[in-house]
């Protein structure tokens, strides 16, 4: 990773854009395990930045950011990502890529969405920005997670 940002300093001289991240270049790609408890495991990467953002989210309404800041999201919300989560049948394959291969979007987001059902169940959804609001049977989960994550003061 930090080779990548090398060659992304330069490039964003000269380019004037920072290319997102391979996800070899991601620590861990791939391989997630379920943190204690944790309902979504939220992973955003890319920008102008190379950002590289990791958010939990808890059973009981809790959301920890890689920095180990904590806040909570309310009843309401969590409950409306439960269903979600619920909403998806048994036929959901456990990966899912929907990411744009038309075209590069060199400052987009691509993120990296683990859902740990409560029935035992682990589906993984990579996506980047152009298809978070695309129309699939799994949009409607890709926005909750997106807005009570994203909804959240972390300054």
């Amino acid at each position: 990773m930090s080779n990548a940002r090398w060659i992304c300093i330069p490039a964003f001289l000269w380019l004037g854009f920072c290319p997102p991240l391979r996800p070899q270049d991601q620590k861990a790609a791939g391989q997630t395990e379920q943190p204690t408890n944790a309902l979504v495991v939220v992973e955003r990467s890319g920008g102008y930045a190379a950002v590289q953002e990791k958010f939990e989210v808890y059973l009981d309404g809790k959301v920890i950011n890689a920095a180990g800041l904590k806040r909570k999201v309310s009843a309401s919300r969590l409950d409306s990502l439960l269903r979600n989560i619920t909403a998806l049948d048994a036929a959901t394959p456990p990966r899912i890529d929907l990411r744009n291969k038309q075209w590069l979007c060199f400052d987009c987001f691509r993120y990296r969405i683990t859902v740990f059902s409560p029935e035992g169940r682990t589906i993984i959804i990579d996506m980047d920005e152009l298809e978070m609001g695309a129309d699939t049977k799994i949009s409607a989960l890709t926005r909750s997670v997106r807005d009570l994550v994203f909804g959240l003061k972390w300054d």
